[in-house]
């Protein structure tokens, strides 16, 4: 289970990375970017089978939910912006910047609650 919560942390950093990368692209998607969202969903299916799995000490599982809202909060708001293209009848979906920079909040909890959890586990 510490394997588990070093690859938590460190899917976290990756996503304070990627948030941060488009952030200075102005919330435009690269390949790069479209593969990194892809491990991470596998991830979340990962995260919540450790999570059904039970077992898990209170911070980790504070840390698994703070990884399901960011996914849950990422869907509704790609939603938001699905719908208000559809209205203005545009060919792109912009996500708006304010959201990389929230998500950039919830990724770091979640790489500090991660760590955290592998160093009780170990302790």
């Amino acid at each position: 289970m510490s394997i588990f919560f070093v690859l938590c942390a460190s899917i976290g950093i990756l996503q304070l990375v990627e948030n941060i990368k488009l952030l200075y692209q102005k919330g435009e998607q690269l390949l790069i970017d479209r593969s990194f969202s892809f491990i991470e969903f596998c991830w979340l299916l990962v995260s919540i089978w450790f999570l059904y799995q039970g077992g898990i000490p209170i911070v980790g599982t504070a840390a698994i939910s703070v990884f399901i809202s960011y996914h849950v909060f990422g869907w509704l708001v790609a939603m938001r912006a699905y719908k208000l293209s559809e209205e203005n009848e545009s060919d792109s979906i912009v996500i708006p910047l304010w959201y990389f920079k929230i998500n950039m909040g919830i990724c770091l909890i979640f790489s500090v609650l991660s760590y955290i959890t592998f160093t009780d586990i170990n302790a």
